[in-house]
């Protein structure tokens, strides 16, 4: 076999060394190269499974034996949806209202300025709204036979208020024979906490009044002094 010359050999044995030396070192960085990821997987892995073990929710143990009918438990207190109250928030602020009424109502502003001052006493009933529990019906307005809707709430802003209420722009049918209806465009009021009484209570109104063959047209502002009956 031919053997190479020395200069020849010498190249040749210093090719082959180097390139040993190369690819021990490239087997050595992929070995680094795979250590160094899977430490990194595993640290990955073992944030996320922590992330998920500290988000699951906690459970509210004052509340375990806490049964808030129509609200939500915090701490072991409800917190009732709008239209219910109590403890435990099974009773229906719409309650408050219900019963009959004593009124005796005051026109304070008028079309008719001659009118201004004149009273006039009735009594009203407040019933359900069929299962509506933000609403109730007025029966017996200015003693007519016909009903109202009211929705709790703040006269003026009309955002919720359990002890508020008002009404928006409705019809009143059969209020008397000279008075055939009445439009109620705006009204409201709010009731004291014992709930036996209205304070603030009246409405805006337009009606037709018919004496006779004459018709004239009216638009009074009115005040009512309130009393439940028992």
């Amino acid at each position: 076999m031919y053997a190479p010359a020395s200069t020849g050999g010498s190249v040749y044995y210093i090719r082959k060394f180097v390139k040993k030396r190369i690819m021990r070192k490239l087997r050595f960085n992929a070995l680094i190269t795979a250590v160094f990821a899977t430490l990194i997987f595993t640290a990955v892995s073992y944030t996320a499974c922590k992330k998920k073990e500290n988000t699951t929710p906690s459970v509210d143990t004052k509340c375990i034996n806490v049964n808030c009918n129509n609200g939500s438990c915090l701490d072991g207190q409800c917190a009732c949806y709008l239209g219910w109250e109590g403890i435990y928030c099974d009773i229906k602020t719409v309650s408050r209202y219900m019963g009959n009424w004593s009124a005796i109502e005051t026109i304070t502003l008028s079309t008719d300025t001659a009118s201004v001052g004149d009273t006039f006493s009735y009594i009203f009933s407040i019933i359900p709204n069929g299962n509506d529990v933000l609403t109730f019906k007025i029966a017996g307005l200015m003693a007519s036979d016909d009903t109202i809707v009211a929705r709790l709430g703040n006269p003026q802003s009309h955002s919720y208020e359990r002890l508020g209420y008002y009404v928006e722009s409705q019809v009143l049918n059969n209020v008397n024979s000279n008075i055939p209806f009445v439009v109620v465009s705006a009204g409201g009021g709010r009731i004291s906490s014992s709930g036996s009484t209205m304070d603030s209570m009246g409405y805006n109104r337009r009606y037709e009044l018919i004496t006779g063959n004459d018709t004239t047209f009216h638009k009074d502002t009115v005040r009512i002094v309130t009393q439940k009956i028992q």
